[in-house]
């Protein structure tokens, strides 16, 4: 073993050296046939410990002449943990040999081309006995990718209204994402201080199940966009700068607790919606448009009509009297074939046909479910 201090006596490195004759050895290069791997490095500030290094024990994790000074050094996987300046642990971080082959990098579910380690984050200051924790992951630019923490007390200041109605389970995660401009690593050291000032991505699960994602654009603390997801992504939400909202998509591919045929209503006394609107399945878009004094216009529906006669589909149960009669519901079940969607607006002059085309306008016009969500996923 072998101990390597500075000059003020702080212990900056502990190396281990393996021969078939073992020798003393005052220089660490100066015998060839000597396997030398570092075993912890450490580094100081104002005679404090802040940063300890720990690489594997078990054989040679550090190429031939690494030395403490190159803890930075592209392929070497370690783990490092941070200190403050009391002596308590700030941060332990796992640093990933990108592409490792070796089976020392991340788990298989993180391994990505840009994926270079994760670590968790202590915070302090939040009034509690015990401190918050924070999950992180970060790229081989040492720029952070994901966080997430149990503790619904952090990162407070992007929480909106609706956050008092998330899910109360035990463990339940709030999580960021970084999808658009690099967030530094740095900001780890100062509990993540200035995260308002990036681009991010705040998720959370919503006490009727639904995954909600918020989209907050640089130095902004309300949400330009927000996503509810169960299978599909069922509403999407837009604001303005004021953060008053602007647009709302609504799309039910499984049914459920939406806004369906009931929130139509209001649009066929006045003769705006003209068609059988679909509320339930693959083509069940509605989008509602909201002026500066948040009145709501329906200005985009779908619907489903039989292609041999261009009837409605389906009997829309609240119009007296029925325009056209209730088709049978076997034929209905068996006869799918026959059906097809239209999209378009509420009084069916402008049309959409076709599956691919609505989901493609729905996307351009719109802006439907394009948004890049996390870090490394495509789109």
């Amino acid at each position: 073993m072998a101990y390597y201090y500075d000059d003020r006596g702080h212990l900056v490195e502990v190396g281990r050296y393996a021969s078939p004759e073992m020798r003393v050895t005052s220089n660490r290069n100066s015998a060839q046939d000597v396997t030398r791997w570092v075993l912890y490095c450490f580094t100081y500030r104002d005679d404090n410990l802040e940063l300890a290094a720990e690489f594997a024990k078990s054989g040679p994790a550090t190429p031939a002449g690494f030395a403490c000074d190159q803890l930075r050094r592209a392929g070497v996987s370690y783990d490092s943990y941070r200190y403050n300046a009391d002596g308590t642990l700030s941060a332990q971080l796992r640093h990933y040999r990108v592409n490792a082959q070796d089976g020392n990098g991340p788990p298989l579910q993180f391994r990505t081309a840009n994926q270079a380690g994760s670590g968790t984050k202590w915070l302090r200051g939040l009034g509690k006995g015990e401190r918050a924790s924070v999950a992180f992951r970060f790229s081989a630019a040492n720029t952070l990718t994901h966080l997430q923490t149990t503790d619904p007390n952090v990162f407070k200041g992007d929480a909106q209204a609706l956050y008092a109605e998330r899910a109360q389970d035990e463990g339940v995660v709030t999580r960021y994402s970084f999808p658009v401009h690099p967030v530094p690593l740095s900001l780890v050291g100062n509990d993540f201080a200035g995260l308002d000032r990036y681009p991010r991505i705040r998720s959370y699960r919503h006490r009727d199940g639904s995954q909600i994602s918020e989209l907050f654009d640089a130095g902004a603390r309300t949400p330009r966009q927000r996503q509810w997801r169960g299978v599909d992504l069922s509403r999407q939400e837009m604001y303005g700068a004021d953060g008053k909202l602007t647009r709302v998509i609504q799309f039910d591919r499984q049914g459920g607790e939406g806004d369906g045929r009931d929130a139509l209503k209001a649009y066929v006394e006045p003769g705006v919606l003209r068609v059988t609107p679909t509320t339930i399945g693959p083509s069940s878009y509605r989008v509602y448009d909201y002026d500066a004094q948040g009145k709501e216009s329906l200005i985009f529906v779908c619907w489903e009509y039989d292609v041999r006669d261009g009837r409605p589909s389906e009997h829309f149960p609240w119009w007296t009297p029925d325009p056209q009669p209730r088709r049978d519901r076997h034929v209905r079940r068996f006869g799918k074939g026959h059906y097809a969607h239209e999209c378009g607006t509420p009084d069916g002059t402008m049309r959409v046909k076709g599956y691919y085309r609505i989901k493609e306008y729905m996307a351009v016009t719109y802006g439907y479910d394009v948004e890049k969500l996390s870090h490394d996923e495509g789109r």
